[in-house]
């Protein structure tokens, strides 16, 4: 066997890619040496990697005596492998092969292929319900591909009804239609509408506004009403998180026209004026919390939009710094009293220095707490030195509480005086074994075991057996040594049981 292994060889999907990469310029030994010595479970999986990348050669030379290729090719999604069963003619010995293999095919574009692998077993057998299955996620598979001459080859023949009652009963949320939208294939969406293929039109709708297809929105406007979707200003808001500019505009534009003859000259209907903007809730909060800075500025130049103060609360918590200045400059909604603190949460010291600078007095203990909380070392520092107001000995539990015991430390270096467990809610566990999988609990109680033993009172340890005791099944065992190292360590509890 081998002894140290590359770093590359640490799975069979590495080793053969690294095998493939390198055995046309020089014989790699160890590479082969590998490979030959992989148990059956990841011989497997090199195998169908192998296939998949298309190295038959590599494949075949893998495969142990006594089985076949054929028995590793089922669902591989390789064109030139598919291509070398269908002429080595495994398609045709096996039909459950051929079968997993239309999916694939369509998704790769190749409709020759598909008509081929199809001729092998026509007429299909009066059981031929895997043949439909299999012709649903075909349709769904070019769709998503946009290979409008495969999607009407699969939707014009025979197995089109019982194909799409599948689609219906084992992908009820992915409709040809919306799977098409979402990737801007309008020519593939027109010819589903033309064979009256439309279900799932508020899902296109969704999925073509989530992925910013401004020409599948236009489309789907043109083709059905979308009253009740609009009324939920989620088209405006998403688009806007999401930084879908294009979008916007074509709202805007919309908008400004107040129909859609204008937009659209050959669209079917024209909806009534009704505005997309005047229902959106509040697409700069959304445009701040992802950072979206273009799109702040393109609403303040171009509409009249209000927003609330926790626009700028949500910049400061998510990081988004320049963000956070420009609504300072632009916008006079102004923020919150929490808004030093949502940045603290998430330890973003650089946002915390610019708002200490420019709102002194949103600084508050809390901010100190909910850094401790959450471990973030450098913010906890920054604002003890920096914000008087901000200090709080109650931080120093909350870090012990949520397995930060550094930070802890550290805090509890500044508060001396400070009784360990004192402020924490009388009932509250200031140590929580309730994840007997997460070791950082266990390892909480011997820091503190170590540093500051005094923690352990009757209170303390009544609290925490009582949490030992209250899980069990398969976790007992951990939890069980848990409760012997206390035992040994604080025999003396009232709730001392074993």
């Amino acid at each position: 066997m081998l002894g140290a292994v590359e770093p590359w060889l640490a799975s069979p999907k590495t080793a053969v890619g690294s095998y493939c990469n390198e055995k046309k310029t020089v014989e790699n030994d160890q590479l082969l040496q590998c490979l030959d010595e992989l148990g059956s479970d990841d011989l497997k999986s090199a195998i169908k990697y192998a296939l998949e990348i298309g190295d038959t050669e590599l494949a075949q030379s893998l495969v142990p005596v006594g089985k076949c290729v054929l028995d590793y090719a089922t669902g591989c999604s390789h064109v030139e492998v598919v291509n070398w069963l269908l002429d080595c003619g495994y398609l045709r010995l096996d039909a459950q092969l051929a079968v997993s293999a239309i999916e694939n095919v369509a998704l790769r574009g190749s409709l020759e292929l598909l008509q081929q692998i199809f001729q092998l077993h026509s007429p299909l057998p009066d059981n031929h319900e895997h043949w439909a299955k299999a012709w649903g996620y075909a349709i769904l598979a070019a769709c998503t591909r946009g290979h409008v001459a495969i999607v009407q080859w699969l939707v014009e023949h025979h197995l089109r009804r019982e194909a799409c009652e599948n689609i219906s009963t084992y992908e009820p949320h992915s409709a040809p239609l919306a799977l098409a939208a979402k990737e801007g294939h309008v020519a593939v969406m027109q010819y589903l509408f033309d064979q009256g293929l439309t279900d799932g039109s508020l899902l296109a709708m969704h999925n073509a506004i989530d992925k910013g297809q401004v020409s599948s929105v236009e489309w789907l406007l043109g083709h059905f009403s979308f009253d009740e979707y609009r009324k939920t200003g989620e088209a405006i808001d998403k688009s806007a998180e999401y930084g879908h500019l294009a979008m916007l505009e074509f709202f805007h534009e919309v908008d400004s026209t107040m129909s859609y003859e204008d937009v659209e000259t050959k669209r079917r209907r024209i909806d009534p004026p009704i505005s997309w903007w005047v229902h959106a809730k509040d697409p700069i909060y959304w445009a701040a919390k992802s950072g979206h800075i273009e799109i702040l500025e393109w609403i303040q130049a171009n509409r009249s939009q209000k927003c609330l103060p926790d626009s700028i609360d949500i910049a400061a918590k998510y990081g988004h710094l320049e963000v956070t200045k420009w609504l300072h400059q632009h916008r006079t909604e102004g923020c919150t009293n929490m808004i030093l603190v949502q940045a603290a949460k998430l330890g973003h010291l650089d946002v915390i220095q610019w708002l200490h600078l420019n709102f002194p007095e949103k600084c508050s203990s809390e901010a100190m707490y909910v850094a401790a909380e959450n471990g973030h070392s450098a913010t906890v520092k920054w604002l003890y030195l920096n914000c008087p107001n901000s200090h709080t000995n109650q931080a120093v539990d909350r870090a012990i509480h949520s397995g930060y015991f550094q930070v802890a430390c550290w805090l509890q270096a500044r508060f001396p005086d400070y009784k360990i467990g004192n402020l924490l809610a009388y009932q509250k566990p200031l140590v929580d074994v309730g994840d007997p999988l997460d070791s950082a609990s266990f390892e909480m109680l011997l820091c503190l075991h170590v540093r500051f033993n005094d923690v352990f009172t009757s209170h303390f340890l009544e609290l925490l057996r009582k949490n030992l005791l209250f899980y069990g099944g398969r976790y007992r065992p951990v939890l069980d040594h848990i409760s012997n190292w206390v035992d040994e360590n604080y025999p003396t509890s009232p709730m001392n049981t074993s």
